[in-house]
């Protein structure tokens, strides 16, 4: 478990006291002390004097010095914590004699603000900035950030400097989409406690339920003994893989040492930095090669289908008249009585899609490979609704349990997740929690932004499903943005008269359009809202729709049902 020391100006007291709470609420150990105080500054001295005249009791010193006992310190980067340090000129360079003795691993900057390095004091200048652009000291930036934002940037970069030490980004909250201005008034006024809850799912393994045959021909046994060659091929690949990546990992491991050496007894500085940016640019390919050399162990052959179950419930569908940008055919919001039901966990991706258009055919062909935008992770586009069908048959009959198309309500629902603001993460939403276009119009007609929310940036393609790695309280990712997906239902141009229990709304007319919720990469925000419906002719097939699926619960002996904790 990692302890934290916050090391802060008296002015930021209540980014200290936010900063504490998220790492707290995650189960860490913090310790906060402003910049100013008399103890941090008898511990910068103790410390620095330990360090740079290499103290016989070093390590008991640093056991002992209420700085250096935390394994991690995070400074709260203000313009007031700067004109401290340059008020305290002596102490700041009894920091960096500490960062530049080997420590920097245990600092990382917390910007609160628009600052700037340059300037802060002599010794400073130039130094710690070049430290933090070659990523040995890192930098959190959460200026103008929402809550949301800013808990997953601290979580999001601690994580990903202590591998693995830290909980996953699943766990991270994403209930609250204030813009984060701490101001002198309220303690704790940012603190929104959530309650733990946790929800069960099971994972529907295309790969390994294919189909076997009981009897064969020629042909079929022609074409099975081929088949276990290009395995027998393949694993003798992946053996070689292994051994070479296994390999560079040994010389990049020894090339690590020797470098961390060298840096060890260098004494100018200009030749020092080099060394560390080596040294991290080492780490960078260690971390490269774990990965690949992961990937030759497991093998890459498992696509499976992650159904979250969503719970029985009520809920208010469609759109209060109140809400910002809200359209006539979100109503008029009515109440709905859901029952339990499993559903997909992202949208269907492009290798899924694949492993199930290989399957036997029901009513109709399917392309293999139709989305514009190519990638195994990213979400299939370009297929009707008649295709998601067709995809939604197979899955049954090869799986032996029922496979469909979400309801409408259902859809709502399920995206919502207990929410009743116009996204299920908050009021707004910005470009870093979900893929839709972020920028104004041109022409002034639409906006790429959505009440207080900043404007944002317009990818022009669809991201893989797990780029954002936001999920809402029942456990799904990307409703808001990334595609369209189909639902079962007709459209109809408002509520009156839907059905209450969560069936879907058919016609007599098997033709007329039908109903995709969810909006797009290419759509606006106010369109990827919870309650934001459209329509399509259903044998459409354009570049920004998709689909999830629904599916029944697994008998106890066929998969087991798994559970998942989410904060």
């Amino acid at each position: 478990m990692k302890d934290f020391f916050i090391s802060y100006a008296s002015t930021d007291h209540p980014w200290a006291e936010w900063i504490a709470w998220v790492l707290e609420d995650n189960g860490y150990k913090v310790t906060a002390k402003t910049w100013e105080s008399s103890e941090s500054k008898n511990a910068i001295r103790e410390w620095r004097n330990a360090v740079v005249h290499k103290h016989s009791n070093l390590q008991k010193v640093i056991a002992n010095n209420v700085i250096a006992k935390s394994q991690y310190i995070l400074v709260v980067l203000s313009k007031a914590y700067l004109q401290t340090l340059v008020s305290e000129e002596e102490r700041a360079e009894n920091l960096l004699q500490i960062i530049l003795s080997g420590h920097y691993r245990s600092f990382i900057f917390i910007r609160v603000e628009a600052v700037k390095l340059e300037g802060i004091v002599v010794k400073l200048e130039g130094i710690l900035a070049e430290l933090i652009r070659i990523s040995l000291i890192d930098e959190i930036d959460l200026s103008n950030k929402s809550e949301v934002e800013a808990e997953r940037a601290i979580l999001s970069a601690l994580q990903k400097r202590f591998k693995g030490d830290l909980l996953p980004l699943d766990s991270v909250p994403t209930t609250s989409e204030e813009i984060l201005q701490v101001s002198d008034g309220g303690k704790g006024q940012l603190k929104q406690r959530r309650q733990a809850h946790t929800v069960q799912f099971f994972l529907e393994n295309l790969a390994e339920r294919i189909p076997e045959t009981t009897s064969a021909s020629n042909e079929d046994s022609s074409s099975s003994q081929q088949t276990v060659a290009s395995n027998s091929i393949s694993r003798q690949r992946r053996f070689a893989e292994r051994a070479e990546f296994q390999m560079a990992w040994d010389l990049s491991l020894k090339k690590l040492e020797e470098l961390r050496k060298a840096e060890v007894v260098e004494i100018e500085t200009t030749k020092r930095i080099q060394l560390l940016q080596q040294i991290r640019d080492e780490e960078l390919e260690l971390d490269q090669i774990e990965q690949a050399l992961s990937i030759s162990q497991t093998g890459t052959d498992v696509i499976a289908i992650e159904m979250m179950q969503i719970p029985a419930g009520t809920f208010f569908m469609g759109s209060p008249e109140g809400e910002l940008e809200r359209v006539g055919w979100e109503g008029p919001q009515h109440e709905v009585n859901v029952s339990t039901f499993f559903m997909g966990k992202y949208p269907i991706t492009q290798a899924q899609w694949k492993a199930v258009a290989a399957l036997p055919q029901i009513n109709r062909e399917l392309e293999p490979d139709p989305s514009e935008f190519k990638g195994d992770k990213l979400p299939i586009e370009q297929v009707s609704w008649y295709d998601a069908v067709e995809f939604c048959d197979r899955l049954s009959s090869h799986t032996g349990r029922g496979y469909r198309l979400p309801t409408e309500a259902e859809w709502e629902y399920a995206c919502r997740a207990g929410t009743t603001t116009p996204f299920h993460f908050g009021e707004t939403i910005t470009t870093d929690l979900a893929n839709y276009n972020g920028t104004d119009d041109p022409d002034g007609k639409r906006s790429g932004s959505y009440g207080q929310g900043p404007k944002g940036e317009y990818r022009k393609e669809t991201t893989p499903i797990d780029h954002f790695a936001i999920a809402n309280a029942f456990g799904l990712c990307d409703t808001h943005g990334n595609v369209w997906e189909w639902c079962q239902d007709h459209w109809h141009d408002n509520y009156e008269g839907a059905p209450t229990d969560g069936s879907g709304w058919l016609s007599d007319r098997e033709d007329f359009d039908r109903v995709r919720r969810g909006g797009c990469w290419v759509a606006v925000p106010k369109n990827c809202r919870s309650a934001y419906r459209s329509h399509q002719p259903p044998s459409d097939r354009i570049h920004c729709v998709g689909f999830r699926v629904v599916g029944s619960a697994p008998s106890a002996s066929a998969l087991p049902v798994q559970f998942l904790t989410l904060l």
